[in-house]
C-alpha cells in the first residue's frame, strides 16, 4: 500500500514531502526534503508523537544556512503511516522577529512597552506589584513651542534620567506621553503612599532637560495603583492593575492634583453599585422582564480598491426606554458573569432577521466562551431557520491568548461554510507561523494601531508588518477605526483590503450606510 502512496508523491515539488512509519522510520523522502533532512534528524518529541500515534502533529527546524521549516502532519490510518509536509518559513519568522521587537519596544527611546509591561507582570504573578503612571503635562507645551523634533529628544532625554532614578525598578513608555514605573516585588507597599509620590513628583519636578541650549522643565502628574488594590490576582491582573492606576490619574486631573494613589478615590462603592445595576438589567433583560431589548447596529466595512461596502459589523447595543447603551456600559458585567453567551445568542436572532429580506453580508464578534459553549450549532440551526446562507456571515474571534486554542472550532466553522476573521489582530498575542495551519479569511488590524498610524512611525511599521504577514498567508487585511482621509490614504498605500470607520459611517440601526 505504501507502493501505491509513493505514485502520487511529488518528487519534484519544492516544498518537503515525507512518509514516515509509526516506529519514527522515514519510508520516503522527495527531493527537497533529502537536501533539508540530510544532516538534520527528526526531533525526538515528534519521534515521540509518531510512535504513540498521535492524529496529527506539528514541529519546526531550523537548517545550518538558518532557513526555518514548519512541518505538519497527518496519520493515514489504515497504513499505519504520517504523510508529512513543509513549509519555508524563513521570512514569515524574520518578519515576526521585527515586529515582535515593535510589539515589545518603543523604537524611540528603547523602553519597553505596553505588551512587555503585561508580560513581566505576568511572570512575576506571585509577588507584591506596584505601578506608577507619570504623564508628562508639559509635553504638548514642549511639542507646540519648539516643534516634535525638540519633544521626541526630549522624551529620549527624559527616559534616561527615570532609567536613573529607578535603577532598581522597570520603566516603560506606555503610549505619547506617558510612563510607567513597575515595582515588581512591592517594595514600595512597605512605605507611605503619599510620601512615596511626593518624593517622586519632587524629585522629577526639579530636574530640567537641556536642548538647543534650553533648559526645559520636566511638569508630571502620577497615578498609583498596587495589586491589594485588586479583589484577586489572576492571568487579568496586568491590565486591571494598569487601569487602576489609570483611573488614579484621571481622577488627580479632574481633582487638580500633582498625585493620586487608587485607593484614596472615593467613589469605587459607586462603581460597584453601577455593575449590580447591570447586572440586574442584563439579568432582566434575558428574561423579558425589563421595558428594554438588545439591538443589533451595524457599520459598513468598504472595499478599498471598489469604494462598495463589503459587508457590514454587527455590534451589540441595549435599549432601556429611549436610551441607546454601548458595550462600555454592560460588556464587563457581561463577560465576567457569564451573561455573554445568552446576549450572543439575542444578537445573533436580531441580526438575522434583519437580513432575512436582503442579500446583505454581516460580521458577528464572538467570544471564546460563545465558542466554547457551542454557539456553533445555533447559529446553524438560525441560518436554516431564516433561510440565510452561512457564507453571507463571518465569524470575528478576538485575538488574545485563548485564540489560538480553537484551531479545532475554527476548522468547524469552516466546514459549515462560515467565514473566519480574527478582530483587534495586533502584537499582543501575534503567532504567525501558527496561523498558517488555521483556515482565516480575514485578519481585522486592532484599531489602536490604526488611529496611531499618521503619527507614530513605528506603528506605521507594525501595521506595515501585518499587512505583509496577512497577503503572505492569503488573509485579507481589514483597517478598522479609519476616521478621516489622511488614515484612509495611508492604510491604502500600505495594501489594505477593506477599511472600517467613522469616516465612512458610524454605526446605524439599519443594514445600510
Amino acid at each position: 500500500m505504501v507502493k501505491e502512496l509513493l505514485r502520487y508523491l511529488p518528487e519534484y515539488n519544492p516544498e518537503p514531502v515525507l512518509l514516515i512509519n509509526t516506529d519514527g522510520n522515514i519510508l520516503y523522502k522527495n527531493r527537497a526534503a533529502d537536501n533539508i533532512l540530510k544532516d538534520k534528524e527528526l526531533p525526538p518529541l515528534v519521534v515521540e508523537d509518531i510512535k504513540n500515534k498521535k492524529n496529527k502533529f506539528d514541529f519546526e527546524l531550523e537548517l545550518s544556512n538558518k532557513k526555518i521549516y514548519k512541518f505538519f502532519s497527518y496519520f493515514i490510518d489504515n497504513q499505519n503511516t504520517y504523510l508529512v509536509y513543509g513549509f519555508d518559513i524563513t521570512e514569515i519568522k524574520e518578519k515576526e522577529k521585527r515586529l515582535n521587537y515593535l510589539a515589545n519596544y518603543d523604537p524611540m527611546t528603547n523602553l519597553p512597552n505596553r505588551n512587555k509591561l503585561y508580560y513581566d507582570m505576568l511572570e512575576h504573578i506571585d509577588y507584591k506589584s506596584v505601578i506608577v503612571l507619570i504623564d508628562i503635562k508639559s509635553m504638548r507645551q514642549i511639542n507646540s513651542i519648539y516643534g516634535y523634533d525638540t519633544g521626541n529628544k526630549y522624551l529620549i532625554e527624559l527616559s534616561k534620567i527615570l532609567r536613573d532614578m529607578f535603577k532598581e525598578f522597570s520603566i516603560y513608555r506606555l503610549y505619547g506621553n506617558i510612563f510607567v514605573v513597575y515595582d515588581s516585588v512591592g517594595l514600595a507597599c512597605e512605605i507611605n503612599e503619599d510620601l512615596y509620590l511626593n518624593k517622586i513628583y519632587q524629585s522629577l519636578s526639579s530636574k530640567s532637560i537641556k536642548i538647543n541650549g534650553f533648559n526645559l522643565p520636566i511638569s508630571v502628574r502620577l497615578g498609583f495603583s498596587k495589586c491589594e488594590d485588586l479583589e484577586e490576582k489572576n492571568k487579568d491582573y496586568p491590565e486591571l492593575q494598569l487601569k487602576l492606576a489609570e483611573t488614579a490619574l484621571l481622577e488627580a486631573k479632574k481633582l487638580n492634583r500633582d498625585y493620586l494613589s487608587y485607593s484614596k478615590i472615593n467613589n469605587i462603592v459607586e462603581l460597584y453599585k453601577n455593575n449590580w445595576e447591570w447586572l440586574n438589567r442584563i439579568t432582566a433583560l434575558i428574561k423579558n422582564e425589563i421595558d428594554g431589548c438588545l439591538v443589533p447596529y451595524f457599520q459598513p466595512i468598504v472595499n478599498n480598491f471598489t469604494g462598495a461596502v463589503e459587508k457590514y459589523e454587527a455590534l451589540m447595543r441595549i435599549k432601556i426606554g429611549k436610551k441607546i447603551y454601548t458595550p462600555n456600559f454592560f460588556m464587563s458585567v457581561a463577560n465576567e458573569s457569564g451573561y455573554i453567551k445568552d446576549l450572543t445568542k439575542i444578537l445573533i436572532d436580531e441580526v438575522f432577521k434583519r437580513m432575512k429580506d436582503n442579500h446583505k453580508k454581516v460580521s458577528i464578534n464572538l467570544t471564546p466562551m460563545d465558542v466554547e459553549n457551542g454557539i456553533l450549532n445555533y447559529l446553524v440551526n438560525k441560518c436554516k431557520e431564516y433561510n440565510i446562507e452561512s457564507g453571507r456571515v463571518t465569524i470575528e474571534l478576538l485575538e488574545n491568548e485563548n485564540f489560538y486554542e480553537l484551531e479545532d472550532e475554527v476548522i468547524k466553522f469552516k466546514e459549515n461554510g462560515f467565514l473566519i476573521s480574527i478582530d483587534d489582530f495586533g502584537v499582543g498575542y501575534s503567532n504567525f507561523s501558527k496561523l498558517i495551519s488555521m483556515p482565516i479569511d480575514y485578519i481585522k488590524i486592532d484599531g489602536s494601531l490604526i488611529s496611531n498610524i499618521e503619527s507614530d512611525s513605528s506603528t506605521y511599521d507594525i501595521v506595515r508588518h501585518i499587512v505583509e504577514i496577512s497577503k503572505t498567508l492569503k488573509c485579507h487585511p481589514i483597517a478598522e477605526f479609519v476616521s478621516n482621509l489622511t488614515i484612509y490614504e495611508i492604510i491604502k498605500k500600505l495594501g489594505v483590503e477593506f477599511s472600517q470607520g467613522y469616516y465612512f459611517s458610524p454605526p446605524v440601526p439599519d443594514l445600510k450606510v
